[in-house]
């Protein structure tokens, strides 16, 4: 039973339409639509709604529709053409009044949508949109629920990880929104193999192997992959250290010197375990005051290390809940996009193995590399396979 049936039939009323009061909110728009990321349990929040947008950014401006987004001071910044942080209820119902379609997580705003028989997209996990759906205009709704992994909803009794609301795929979400404004798209030829985890964090790595201009990557924190480097340049790593603010990782003992120099521009220094750290180095860094991760990749040497180190909270640096051999309908012809970028001599790499093997980063989409590098970094990728639409046959007549 829905929630406002089951008040209607505790207080011996009828369900009725209800009415909306809005205030006016000046908007140069004509058509436009809204996304919706608050939801007042953090469990609930959609975390690849940037992902969809990317999607239908395209087709969007190819229709002369702009994108809104309604939001709290803690939810991530969609790149849209307005954000709308502190404005009131009325605000929020004219403002929906007038779009041509909301998409949002299964919040107060769906009910603002129905009630004012507005196209809307609700996104659910926590509860059964059977039971916590709008039930005004039901035509104008569109539920997307998340499959749970076979599992039932956790009702917001249970803390989920990884969070049931991400199992729902992009590639869906966009096309029912773009369905819903009538506009064509390709994206049933898509289908989705893998969404990492953190697909959704954008992580910019630097290969200090190079030296780029002042506006490069400016205002971005910087992973430094000391990790990465065959012969350290001391140069090129004191102009890094000087003019960007990073965090840096490394395989292998650094000057104390010089990370004493630079201080105040370093982040923090995530080690990588190997048989060139030593525990006289972790000490001396840490008598700098720096925010010191110690983490191990290799498995196998996880028990020796966390023993040799035994002061230090050692990490793994490894995921043993997804692997290749997990990931169905894989193959050499599968693609893939990374939330990661690294850079190396100026070119930009989407991943560990990509940079390794010299395989740059294409805007269309990489081919997946199928070897150990690629499996460490996969919660970091969205895999998918692209179907070409099958050429119709020419028949006699034609």
């Amino acid at each position: 039973m829905n929630v406002a049936e089951k008040i209607a039939l505790e207080c011996g009323v009828k369900i009725s339409q209800p009415y909306i009061d809005r205030s006016f909110m000046p908007l140069s728009y004509d058509k436009y639509i809204i996304f919706d990321t608050r939801c007042s349990n953090q469990a609930g929040e959609y975390d690849f709604f940037q992902d969809v947008l990317n999607l239908i950014k395209p087709h969007l401006k190819e229709n002369n529709i702009k994108c809104l987004q309604i939001c709290t001071d803690k939810n991530y910044k969609l790149s849209c053409d307005k954000t709308f942080i502190k404005i009131n209820k009325k605000q929020e119902a004219y403002l929906i009044s007038k779009s041509s379609l909301l998409i949002a997580n299964e919040n107060y705003s769906l009910y603002i949508a129905s009630a004012l028989n507005k196209k809307s997209i609700g996104l659910y996990s926590l509860f059964d949109p059977r039971n916590t759906a709008p039930i005004w205009n039901k035509k104008n709704q569109i539920i997307i629920e998340s499959d749970r992994d076979g599992n039932r909803p956790s009702y917001s009794q249970l803390s989920e990880k990884p969070k049931t609301i991400n199992f729902i795929n992009p590639y869906e979400v966009a096309t029912k929104i773009l369905d819903c404004l009538g506009i064509k798209n390709n994206f049933n030829q898509i289908e989705l193999v893998h969404l990492g985890e953190n697909y959704n964090q954008q992580i910019v790595e630097v290969v200090p192997d190079f030296i780029s201009n002042s506006d490069f990557l400016k205002g971005n924190q910087i992973n430094l992959r000391l990790d990465l480097v065959k012969e350290m340049n001391g140069e090129v790593f004191r102009y890094w250290l000087s003019n960007k603010k990073v965090n840096l990782l490394t395989d292998k003992d650094l000057n104390i010197g010089l990370l004493k120099m630079f201080k105040s521009n370093i982040i923090g220094l995530t080690i990588l375990l190997s048989k060139d750290i030593s525990e006289n180095f972790l000490k001396a860094s840490k008598s700098l005051g720096l925010d010191i991760n110690v983490y191990c990749s290799d498995k196998n040497s996880l028990k020796e290390n966390r023993f040799k180190f035994f002061d230090w909270n050692v990490e793994k640096d490894f995921n043993e809940d997804v692997t290749l051999d997990q990931i169905k309908k894989i193959n050499k012809k599968s693609k893939y996009f990374s939330s990661k970028t690294i850079f190396s001599k100026g070119k930009p790499f989407p991943s560990k193995a990509a940079y390794l093997a010299n395989k740059p980063l294409d805007k269309n989409g990489n081919n997946v590399i199928l070897n150990e590098e690629f499996e460490q970094e996969l919660e970091y990728f969205k895999i998918y396979n692209y179907e070409k639409p099958a050429k119709k046959k020419r028949s006699r007549a034609d």
